[in-house]
């Protein structure tokens, strides 16, 4: 099989806001819909030409299933073309347009929109008791930024990877503090160096 040639032709993105700021009150789905109208606007694609939409969310929820199609939905064009998500925490974006990719060069289709859409301001907290009902005493609910990150970070990462991540909560989300690993002198000094050069301290 001869795989066909797949070419990114018109990158957009939103403006980045910090946590809690100007973009609050978009949530995920809302921002992937100002892209993609910008998107057919940009470029003037006749959107029926589109054959699928692949968007990755680190945060799903029921709010916005399968956030490709729902975000293609919200920007109000056609209900045919069909869309989906896709989860691999911080390389979500990429994976969709790899597997954008995929699809144009085994040619199972011709446009495919491929990214990746967030908005961890409006991350929801959640229970897992109200279903089978409280009778008496507290309901607990959980924030979804706080345990996921404790679950999949806390405890398993090298020492170098847990500082840059407390480095990222800082930033982004001074309320949350994870139990870090303290990384030795050199590996905290490479990290901040990397990130110094890449622009973002």
């Amino acid at each position: 099989m001869t795989l066909r040639r797949a070419a990114i032709v018109a990158p957009i993105r939103t403006a980045v806001g910090k946590f809690g700021g100007a973009l609050a009150s978009l949530d995920a789905g809302q921002l992937g819909a100002v892209v993609l109208k910008a998107l057919i606007e940009r470029t003037a694609i006749d959107p029926a030409r589109v054959d699928d939409v692949v968007f990755s969310q680190g945060y799903g929820n029921g709010e916005a299933p399968s956030i490709g199609h729902w975000s293609w939905l919200a920007a109000g064009l056609p209900l045919e073309v069909p869309g989906y998500q896709l989860d691999r925490r911080c390389g979500s974006g990429l994976q969709a347009i790899a597997n954008a990719a995929m699809m144009v060069q085994t040619g199972m289709s011709d446009v495919v929109v491929a990214g990746g859409v967030e908005s961890m301001s409006n991350v929801e907290h959640y229970s897992i008791d109200v279903r089978k009902g409280v009778r008496a005493g507290n309901l607990v609910l959980h924030d979804r930024l706080f345990d996921l990150h404790q679950a999949m970070f806390a405890d398993t990462s090298p020492g170098p990877v847990k500082y840059a991540l407390s480095r990222v909560h800082d930033w982004f989300l001074p309320e949350v503090r994870l139990p870090i690993i303290p990384a030795d002198a050199a590996s905290r000094a490479a990290v901040d160096a990397a990130l110094s050069a890449a622009g973002v301290i």
